[in-house]
Formats: structure tokens, sequence, C-alpha cells
């Protein structure tokens, strides 16, 4: 349905603007003429035409511009424009300053000279000096005075007193003025000394260096004693100088490398390697503590051993937890005699629990241990058990397995993968071997290492590995083949065996198993020392045959 009442349209006005510049709309001057006028009625007038310019609406574009740049060139007719800022000189200050009284002074007395009021002769400028004390206005007039004393000639000291009175005191640059209190006594004012306590100025002395204190001379012995003396002598020089094998020698500052990495700490390492080496001699436990348990023999601890290896690669825990382990069950066992076969098996559970909470982060919890038993203990039996271990061994758990040193070694053996792994393996195997008990962590380590760089015909030993693993080669040869007695042996452990046997691992228990009874018969007792020779030989044939066929092909 349309509607017929008629719709009412909203007229709009539109206001048309002139944007011929940017200014067109913009606000007029207050002064809209470029008019020079003079003061008077002339100047009156063009300010009141101005009003009335700005009231008119119809004011074009292009005169508003005009207005704009007019209010910067208005002047007033009488004023002197303000110089250009320069450098000012001192004669250049003096000129034109003096007021018509001194002007009236200066005609009036024809016979005296010119005065010359602040003005200093070029090249004669006062020494500057900051102001020691608030800036006063007599104090700027009594340096006017100095300043006029000294540069007019004697017997114009009345002139002086007028031309100096007429000068305004604020023309007086600051670093003139003196104190009043410091009269002028000469031709250059007097300065006063400073009262103020200054902190003494030191110079930098250079010191020479501290003389290294010097070593005591050794006195020399009885006459009796020169043998024994000589003897020193000889072991001392003997230490300084290299072998004549060439096995020590000079190596490699390998943790230069690691100084920004806090983790490894190298500022402190030498240090380190040494406290472990003091520790591992107080945490061994005895060689033949078997001999003071009745019901216990080597077997069983080797079945203990396997026990706990196979519930260690279940958890797969850390190797520092196994070896800790180790450590602990045996100082017990060297610290406690007469334990009954029936509680064996509660000091390994216990001793395993220790470990575990000391170096993992996550541990078995006790019902997880009763049932790994058989229930054959309960759970507040193996926490009894538990606080009685500690407190026999002191609570000392510090223990520094051979995994550290082993670390060390391997990084002098550039971190090759496959040495490490057999390394590893020979460790766990030498748990099991009761003649290594009392042997250091720091030379199995050093033994295992040299073993698997043997068998993967790697049988240089040089100085960097002399050096990081702390052992020469004579040194670790005797326990390495303890670690091939028990590789030769029927009765080792099978769940080792099956766990280095692994693709992870390289398979390196086949590797090493194969390698020995390619050698030696099993069962048999070895001397690899006597060996040792023909070995290395044979790696020489073999590399030198695989280097010619290369180059033949």
């Amino acid at each position: 349905m349309s509607s017929n009442i008629p719709v009412r349209r909203t007229t709009r006005t539109v206001t048309k603007s002139i944007k011929e510049t940017e200014n067109a709309n913009a606000r007029p001057s207050r002064i809209a003429t470029r008019t020079k006028t003079t003061l008077g009625s002339s100047s009156t007038s063009v300010l009141s035409d101005a009003v009335t310019t700005r009231s008119v609406a119809a004011t074009t574009a292009s005169s508003r511009a005009k207005a704009v740049d007019a209010s910067t060139e208005k002047t007033v007719v009488g004023k002197r424009k303000r110089e250009i800022l320069a450098e000012v000189t001192e004669v250049n200050k003096g000129k034109g300053k003096t007021t018509a009284k001194g002007k009236e002074k200066a005609e009036g007395s024809s016979s005296k000279p010119e005065v010359r009021s602040r003005t200093v002769a070029k090249g004669t400028r006062p020494a500057l000096r900051k102001a020691t004390g608030p800036v006063t206005r007599s104090a700027r007039r009594d340096r006017a005075h100095a300043i006029a004393v000294d540069s007019v000639a004697p017997g114009e000291d009345a002139v002086i007193e007028d031309a100096q009175s007429t000068l305004p005191s604020s023309d007086i640059p600051d670093y003139h003025l003196i104190p009043k209190d410091e009269e002028p006594t000469g031709t250059l004012p007097t300065i006063a000394e400073d009262d103020t306590d200054h902190p003494r100025v030191f110079k930098k002395r250079h010191t020479e260096p501290a003389e290294e204190p010097k070593k005591p001379i050794p006195e020399l012995p009885p006459a009796g004693d020169a043998s024994r003396y000589e003897e020193e002598y000889v072991a001392t020089e003997l230490a300084m100088v290299d072998d004549a094998d060439g096995e020590t020698g000079k190596w490699d500052d390998l943790d230069a490398c690691d100084m920004d990495d806090p983790y490894m700490v190298a500022e402190y390492i030498h240090e380190i390697a040494e406290y472990l080496k003091e520790r591992e001699q107080k945490t061994l436990p005895m060689e033949s503590y078997m001999d003071n348990h009745r019901d216990l023999t080597w077997d069983h601890r080797q079945l203990v051993m396997d026990w706990i290896g196979a519930i260690h690669a279940r958890y797969a825990f850390l190797p520092e937890s196994y070896f800790l382990f180790v450590n602990i069950f045996d100082r017990f066992l060297s610290l406690r005699g007469s334990v009954t076969l029936k509680k064996l098996q509660l000091v390994a559970v216990s001793s395993f629990c220790i470990a575990v909470k000391y170096e993992e982060g996550v541990s078995p919890s006790l019902q997880e241990l009763v049932k790994l038993t058989e229930d054959a203990y309960s759970a507040d039996e193996i926490c009894k058990a538990e606080r009685y271990v500690l407190k026999t061994l002191s609570y000392d758990l510090s223990f520094p397995g051979p995994m550290t040193w082993l670390r060390r070694g391997s990084k002098a053996d550039e971190l090759e993968p496959r040495a490490r792994t057999i390394a590893k393996y020979l460790l766990e195997a030498a748990s099991f071997e009761h003649t290594l008990v009392a042997v250091p962590p720091s030379l199995q380590a050093a033994a295992s290492l040299w073993f698997a760089r043997l068998m993967l015909h790697r049988e240089d030993w040089n100085a960097n590995l002399i050096h990081y693993t702390t052992y020469k080669e004579r040194e670790v040869v005797e326990v390495a083949n303890r670690m091939l007695y028990y590789l030769l042996q029927y009765d080792q452990s099978e769940n080792l065996y099956k766990k280095y046997a692994s693709k992870k691992y390289f398979k390196c228990s086949v590797f090493v198993r194969k390698w020995a009874l390619n050698l030696f018969k099993p069962g048999s007792e070895p001397d690899l020392a006597e060996m040792l020779p023909a070995i290395k030989a044979d790696i020489r044939e073999q590399r030198e045959a695989k280097l010619a066929a290369e180059e033949y092909i």
C-alpha cells in the first residue's frame, strides 16, 4: 500500500572550500600585512587594518599564505637588529659599551688618556678558574676593578672608578670572578688556596711479579748413606724422563675445548681426578672377605650378581647403580662376618635398593621388591636390612665407579662407540670375577678400554690414553688377562651374554667370545702378556695386507 504523504527531504548546506595550498583552511595570523611601519599613528592604523582584515570571511588562500609570511618579516623601526651570534673576544667586548655618563667624564678630562674599560691586551687573558663561593654583585665589581688596574697606566685611579661604576655587572664573565675578601695585590689577581680536603691521588705503581719460592735444596746424606742417596736421585730422574718404549710423551689438552661448558668443570677436572683416586682407595672391599663367612662361597656371590644384573636390565637402570650395588654388597660382607646363606638374598635386595635410590630418579617400590624375592621377605624386613647396611657402611656411599673413568678414557679415544660398548661389557663381566674385587675401578676401566681397542685391531696405547686413564700398558695387561680368563669359562653369566648380544650393543658379547676362542681354548687359563707381541704382530700384518689389497685394486 503506497502512501500519498510527500517525503520531506533534508537539505544539506555544502560549504565549498578552496584548497589551493596546504594552509588554505588555516587560522589567519594576528598580523596580516607586510607593510613596514614606524612607531606612531601609522603603526596604529596598520594594526587596526589587520584586525579588520581578520574579520573578513572571504579571504583568499593566497592572501592567507602571505599573511603567514608577513608575521615573520614584521619589524619595528628604531630597534637595532640582534647581531648573529659569533665568537666574541675580550677586545670586542669592550667596544661601544660605555654609557653616556662615562662619555661625558671622558670628554671633560682631555689631559687624561682614553680609558679602556674591561679591555685586556691581546694574548694576556687572565687565568681561568671557577668561583669558590656564591657570586655576588660586589665580587663582580671588585673583579672589574682588578682588571682595570692591570690594563691602565698609573695615575688613572679616579677615572677607572668612575668608568667601572657605569659598567653593567652582568657583562662580567663568571670565570673571572674571585671572592670579595681576596684583594688584588699585584699585576695579576692572587688565587687563594683551597682548604677543602680532596682524596689523595696515587700514581699507579709498576710492580714486578713476585718471585717464586725457591725449592729447598736437599741436604746431603751422611757418608754411610751415599748409595741410598744415589738410588733416590736416579729414581727421580727416571720419573722425569719418558719411557724407552715411547709410552709417555706429549699429550693433548682435550679439556680446553670444554671450558665454556659448566657441566664439564674443565677448570677443576685434575683436582677432581685426584680426589676420585683417593676415594676409590678408601671404599675398596677386602680381597679375601669370603674367608670370614662359613656358609658362603664365591659361587654364591656370582649367583647373586647374575640375579641382580637381570633385575637391573629389566628396569633399564644406569650402569652406575649396578656398580654401586656391587661395591655396597662387597663392602658390607667385608665388614660383617658370618652372614648366613638364608640372609644373603636379603642383603642383596637391600643393597640394590640403596644403590638405586642413590643413583636413579625413580626406584622400585617395596611391593615390587617383595615380589622379586618371591615373598621370601616382607617389606618391613627389607627396610630394617636397608638401615642396617647403611649403618654398617657409616652412610658412606661416595664410591667413584668405573664408568666415570671409562668416560674420561673414551674421550681420549675420540669417543669411538664400539670400543666403549665392548669396554662396558668387559666391566660388567669383571664384576663376576672374584679376583678383581679389590682392584680399583679406575684400573678396571683402563684395562677394559685397552682390551677393547686390542680386539678392534687398535693396539697402540698413546700418550693421551695414558694421561687420561692414568695407567700405562704394562699396568693394565694383568687385569685384562683376568677378564679374559672369565670369558673363557663355561659358567659365565647367561643373562649378561644375552643382554650384550642384542643389536643395541653391537652384539659385542658374541664378537668378544669369538675373538677369545680364536686364540685360546675354552676353560683354559690364558697368559695375555706372553701372547701380546704375537697378537700385535698379527694385527700389523693384517693391516699391511689390507692396505696392499686396496692399492692393488
